[in-house]
């Protein structure tokens, strides 16, 4: 047949295909949707054959790699667990991983390109999954654990800011997942009535089941005093604990804002220790010095009060002119200064009182407050002929002074004192 013989034939048929649709106008329509079918058809089958060819689809998820593309990517993935469906949010960690090493896109890719179905170890394999009438090769990412423990109660496992568990007991553990591959961050936040504190780390999950422990800084904590029964606070909230009974007890939360002290209430007020911060030390000492500004200054006024009568009770020689005090515990002393001459007599005239470094300070003995103090006393000693004035000379005495708290009376007398030789 030649070409012209066939160009006729054409041209023939196409007029009788057009006389045909003139006369039936119906043909035209089925004309065109057989037309519509076999182009659909033929470019079904096409695809198909791309889709179901292995290299074609690693090709693609290669270049969605590279242009770092994630809602590409997903594209090509499956999760091996139904229940969970691959999104552009959650390849992340997955794209995330790959990105953080020069080799590791190639790497998988090499792996992928090796053969259809990788052996235990691997992260990702290939598998043909049917779809409708076709076939198509996807990238399926495999399930990766993590086998979790922690030290304290109380703490929450956070994963990518996701509430994973909430320990329950000291040393707890869990397995947790499923993870689809990829870098993860893990965070764990201890918070209880003693405070909180917080750490988190990065991870790997690239396949099977992870080992991974991680627990906030805390501790058991027991605190020492020397007034036991004061009360333990930490950052300003009261545990509710004295210090006889803050003993091994925790998770106390670490961190740089974290500090603890005791307060105890005293008849003249209520006292604090030091603040310490709470570190890795699982002992604490919390000592209270008893005197606060306010009673320091009242004491000294009571020692001076006390000082200055006993010199006016030596120069009236009556003992009931000393204040702050008994006749009993004054009068071995009243009796060495007192005068006790006929003719010269001796006359006292106070002029300074000093206290050694903090000398003055407070303790407990036999269930009595007491306050110990060193007195430097400094004063003009004049002889005095029938109350005409002699010689008058400087001297000094050092006292050890110690006074007791009334209780009943609300008071502080003095309870003992004591020459120092010089």
């Amino acid at each position: 047949m030649t070409l012209k013989n066939i160009k006729e034939y054409l041209h023939n048929f196409y007029f009788k295909i057009k006389n045909h649709i003139i006369k039936y106008p119906y043909l035209k329509y089925l004309i065109i949707f057989v037309l519509f079918i076999v182009i659909i058809a033929t470019f079904g089958f096409y695809l198909g054959i791309l889709n179901s060819n292995k290299n074609y689809t690693i090709n693609n998820f290669e270049k969605a790699l590279i242009n770092n593309n994630a809602k590409n990517i997903s594209k090509y993935l499956v999760f091996n667990d139904n229940n969970i469906k691959v999104t552009e949010d959650n390849i992340r960690p997955f794209v995330e991983y790959l990105n953080s090493g020069d080799n590791r896109k190639k790497a998988l890719i090499d792996s992928l390109k090796t053969s259809e179905a990788q052996g235990d170890g691997e992260m990702a394999k290939m598998r043909f999954i049917k779809k409708g009438l076709f076939k198509h090769w996807k990238i399926e990412l495999q399930p990766v654990y993590i086998s979790f423990s922690t030290s304290f109660k109380d703490s929450k496992v956070f994963i990518n800011n996701r509430l994973y568990a909430t320990s329950n007991e000291d040393g707890y553990s869990e397995k947790l997942g499923p993870f689809i591959p990829g870098k993860y961050d893990v965070k764990v936040l201890l918070s209880n009535e003693f405070g909180s504190s917080e750490v988190d780390k990065p991870i790997q999950l690239l396949y099977g089941l992870v080992p991974f422990s991680l627990s906030p800084p805390a501790l058991k904590l027991t605190i020492q005093s020397n007034f036991t029964d004061s009360e333990v606070f930490i950052n300003e909230k009261s545990t509710n604990l004295t210090v006889n009974e803050f003993k091994n007890i925790g998770p106390v939360p670490m961190n740089s804002q974290s500090y603890v002290y005791a307060k105890k209430n005293f008849p003249w007020g209520e006292v604090i220790s030091d603040k310490k911060n709470i570190t890795d030390l699982p002992e604490i000492r919390l000592d209270i010095n008893p005197l606060t500004e306010d009673l320091r200054k009242s004491l000294e006024e009571i020692y001076k009060e006390f000082y200055e009568s006993f010199f006016m009770a030596l120069n009236k020689n009556d003992i009931s002119l000393i204040k702050h005090s008994s006749e009993k515990i004054v009068k071995p002393i009243f009796n060495k200064y007192k005068n006790s001459a006929l003719i010269i007599k001796d006359s006292y005239k106070m002029k300074n009182i000093q206290w050694e470094q903090n000398a003055i300070a407070i303790k407990m003995e036999n269930g009595l407050f007491k306050s110990n103090a060193i007195v430097n006393l400094e004063y003009d000693k004049q002889k005095n002929l029938w109350g005409f004035p002699l010689l008058s000379r400087p001297e000094s005495l050092s006292f050890q002074s110690i006074l007791s708290y009334d209780e009943k009376n609300n008071t502080w007398v003095v309870s003992e004192i004591n020459e120092i030789s010089k």
